[in-house]
Formats: structure tokens, C-alpha cells, sequence
């Protein structure tokens, strides 16, 4: 299973365990199960589908989610279905459209993510003090790291 944007996405080799009313939604409506493409659709406006946004099941103890939408934009009668394939490789589609208004919106989470990622690397460290003695510690850290570094300033 693939985990993106927090949530499980919905792997087509399991769909045909979903429940049925689901499973004919999936022959209607264009359905996604990627949560940033889902916001990013809204934010484009890609209408909802009128018949239900929002569908989610448990299976073997897990949460699924899928967002269904129409296939055309309401600004631009854009296809949904060459938005999502433009995500699916978005540097293509940036190397040919660097203006388009889509590839604003790829660039968008793109760079969230590379921020995420520099703000995880960059976690907290504990900075502690015991007299004259400083230590800085980083609870990522291995056990006997922190250890050691205590050690050195009487802790």
C-alpha cells in the first residue's frame, strides 16, 4: 500500500473489496485517492462530484479515503484527467507549460515537501546547561550519544 500525504491510498488490486456502493462509484465519477492531488484539484476548480466528494472504508484495521470529481475545470473546461496525468510527472509538464497556472500549483506542493523534509532534518535540539558546562543534544540521537554528551557536563 502506498501512504502519501498522511493518509493510505487505495491500492486497485484491493478496490474490489470495497464496498459496492463505492465500487459503482468508481465506473461514474473520476475518483483520486492521493491527498494532495485532491486539494490541489479543488484549489483549481475541479468541481466535486455532485453525487458525493468523499468516500472512506476500513479495511484489515485501516482507514481509506477517495475524493471524486468531475472531469472538467469551471475556469478553463480543462480535463481533470490531463491534470492528473500532469501530476503524475509534473516536470514534464512544467518543461512545457512553465506558465500554465497548473504547474504553479505542482511547483506549490512540490516545495512543500522539500520544506517538510529540510524541517525534519533540522529537528529541535535541547540545549543544556549545568554550571559553566553547555551541552546540546539531539533527541534523534542515539542513546549513548546523549549519554556521553551528559556525561561531559556533569548531568
Amino acid at each position: 500500500m502506498d501512504k502519501r500525504g498522511g493518509l493510505l491510498t487505495c491500492p486497485q488490486s484491493r478496490a474490489s473489496l470495497m464496498p459496492a456502493p463505492i465500487m459503482d462509484r468508481f465506473a461514474k465519477t473520476l475518483t483520486v485517492h492521493d491527498l494532495s492531488l485532491s486539494a490541489a484539484l479543488v484549489a483549481y476548480n475541479v468541481p466535486p462530484d455532485p453525487r458525493g466528494f468523499e468516500d472512506h472504508f476500513d479495511m484489515e484495521g485501516r482507514r481509506f479515503f477517495c475524493w471524486h470529481f468531475l472531469d472538467r475545470t469551471t475556469h478553463s473546461n480543462e480535463l481533470t484527467v490531463d491534470l492528473i496525468a500532469a501530476w503524475k510527472d509534473p516536470d514534464a509538464f512544467n518543461a512545457k507549460h512553465p506558465t500554465h497556472p497548473w504547474s504553479y500549483v505542482m511547483i506549490a506542493f512540490k516545495n512543500r515537501e522539500h520544506l517538510r523534509q529540510r524541517c525534519a532534518k533540522n529537528a529541535p535540539k535541547y540545549i543544556l546547561q549545568r554550571g559553566g558546562a553547555w551541552g546540546v543534544v539531539d533527541p534523534a540521537s542515539k542513546r549513548s550519544t546523549q549519554e556521553t554528551i551528559l556525561a561531559k557536563i556533569g548531568i
